[in-house]
C-alpha cells in the first residue's frame, strides 16, 4: 500500500471533521442567541374606558434587552383604540428589561376591547427580527349624564333654580371654568346659566336665570360639551321637563266703579303665575291706565303678588265704560310680557236742582235763599271754591252772591 497516499487520506478525513465540527458547533451558538424574544403587557389594576387615560402599562421584554430609552420610545407604537396615544419621551427603560409607558385617552369605545402594544426591533439590543406585541384588555363603560332638582322645575320656579348634572363613566374637568364654556342650554328661551359650580369628579350644579314665556310644557336640554369632561370626544346629553303655567291678572273692588265714586276708589291687582317686582316705584313706572279720560292713580305694593292702586278722577263720562289697567314686563319679575286686566265703571247724569222756601219775586229777591242740590257728584269741601265757581245771570241789576253754605 502506498503510505504516501494513506497519509492524504487522513489528513482529508482530519480536516474534513474539523469543518464538521466547527459548522456544527457555529450552529448551535447561532440558535442559541436567534431564539426568538417576547414580550407581555401588564397594568396594576385592570384597564377601563374610565381609567384609561393616565395609566401606565408595563412592557416585560423576555430573550433581550432594552436599547436606550430614546430608542425604545421611537420604536414602540400603539393601537386597537382610536384615541390612545403616548409620548415617545415619557417611556421610561427601567432596567434591561423593563420598560413604562405612561398614556393618554380622548375618545370612546362602545365594546369590550384590546390596546396592542408593538415594539419595533430598534428598541432591543442585538435583535434585527420581527416586532414584538402584547395585548392589554379594556372593558368599555357606558358614560351618562343624568340631571335632578330639588323640586320640580316649573315656568314659575325656573328663575333661580339649580339643576345637578351627575356624570357616569368619566370625570369632569377640573377647571370650572372649562365645564362652564362647554355648557349649552336650549329647548326654552330667555332660559340663561347665572352660575356652574364644580362639586367633584362627577357633578356638578348649574343656576339657571329666566326672563320669558312659555304657553305650553316644554323641556331644558343640557348639553356637556367634550372640553368639560377628561379624556372624551364626543358630547353628553339630559333633558328635564318644565312645566308652563298660565299668568293671570285680576282686579277686585270693595264696591263697583261708579262715574260719581271713581276718584277716591281703590282697585287691588292680584297677579298669579309669577310675583311683582320688589319696589312699587318700579311697578308704578310700568303700570297704565286707560279707557276714561283723566284717571290717576297712586301704587302700592302690598305683597309678591298683589298692588293697590288708589285712582282720583277729574273728568265726565256720558256712556258706561271700561278702565284698563296695563301692567308691564318691568313691573313683573323674570317676564317679557304685559298683562291687562278690565274694570267696568257706570256712568252717572249729573244734574243740579234749585229750590226755594217761596218763590222768588222782586220785591223778596234781595235776601233770598237758594238751595242747589247736586246729583251725580260732590260739591267740593270748600265753600270759598264753590262762591268763586258760582255765577248767577238773567236778571239785570243782580250784584252777587252774599253767602254759600255747604249744607
Amino acid at each position: 500500500m502506498n503510505t504516501r497516499f494513506v497519509q492524504y487520506q487522513k489528513e482529508f478525513v482530519i480536516i474534513l471533521v474539523s469543518i464538521l465540527m466547527v459548522t456544527f458547533g457555529t450552529q448551535n451558538i447561532s440558535y442559541a442567541q436567534d431564539a426568538d424574544p417576547t414580550i407581555t403587557a401588564s397594568v396594576t389594576t385592570p384597564l377601563t374606558e374610565a381609567t384609561l387615560s393616565g395609566s401606565i402599562v408595563t412592557l416585560t421584554l423576555n430573550g433581550r434587552k432594552f436599547n436606550d430609552e430614546y430608542n425604545v420610545g421611537r420604536a414602540l407604537s400603539i393601537s386597537g383604540i382610536d384615541g390612545v396615544t403616548f409620548r415617545s419621551w415619557d417611556v421610561e427603560r427601567v432596567s434591561d428589561t423593563v420598560a413604562t409607558v405612561p398614556i393618554t385617552f380622548s375618545g370612546n369605545i362602545d365594546t369590550d376591547t384590546n390596546l396592542v402594544f408593538t415594539v419595533g426591533a430598534g428598541a432591543i439590543a442585538e435583535y434585527d427580527g420581527a416586532d414584538l406585541t402584547a395585548q392589554v384588555p379594556v372593558t368599555s363603560v357606558a358614560e351618562s349624564l343624568v340631571a335632578t332638582t330639588e323640586a320640580p322645575l316649573t315656568e314659575t320656579t325656573l328663575s333661580g333654580s339649580v339643576v345637578t348634572l351627575t356624570l357616569s363613566g368619566r370625570p369632569y374637568d377640573s377647571s370650572r371654568y372649562n365645564i362652564e364654556r362647554a355648557l349649552t342650554i336650549s329647548g326654552i328661551d330667555g332660559v340663561t346659566i347665572s352660575r356652574v359650580t364644580r362639586v367633584n369628579d362627577m357633578q356638578a350644579t348649574i343656576s339657571l336665570a329666566f326672563s320669558g314665556n312659555i304657553d305650553t310644557d316644554a323641556t331644558l336640554t343640557f348639553t356637556v360639551g367634550t372640553n368639560a369632561i377628561v379624556g372624551y370626544n364626543q358630547s353628553l346629553t339630559v333633558q328635564v321637563p318644565v312645566t308652563s303655567v298660565a299668568e293671570s291678572l285680576v282686579a277686585t273692588t270693595e264696591v263697583p266703579l261708579t262715574e260719581a265714586t271713581l276718584s277716591g276708589s281703590v282697585v287691588t291687582l292680584t297677579l298669579s303665575g309669577r310675583s311683582f317686582v320688589r319696589y312699587s316705584s318700579d311697578i308704578a313706572r310700568t303700570t297704565t291706565i286707560s279707557g276714561i279720560d283723566g284717571v290717576t292713580r297712586e301704587v302700592r305694593r302690598v305683597s309678591d303678588t298683589q298692588v293697590t292702586i288708589t285712582l282720583t278722577f277729574s273728568g265726565n263720562i256720558d256712556v258706561d265704560s271700561t278702565l284698563t289697567f296695563t301692567v308691564g314686563e318691568g313691573a313683573i319679575n323674570n317676564y317679557n310680557q304685559s298683562l291687562t286686566v278690565q274694570v267696568p265703571v257706570t256712568a252717572v247724569a249729573e244734574s243740579l236742582v234749585a229750590t226755594t222756601e217761596a218763590p222768588l219775586t222782586e220785591a223778596t229777591l234781595h235776601g233770598t235763599v237758594v238751595t242747589l242740590t247736586l246729583s251725580g257728584r260732590n260739591f267740593t269741601s270748600r265753600e270759598s271754591d264753590i262762591r268763586d265757581a258760582l255765577s248767577v245771570t238773567g236778571i239785570e241789576g243782580f250784584l252777587s252772591v252774599d253767602t254759600v253754605w255747604l249744607v
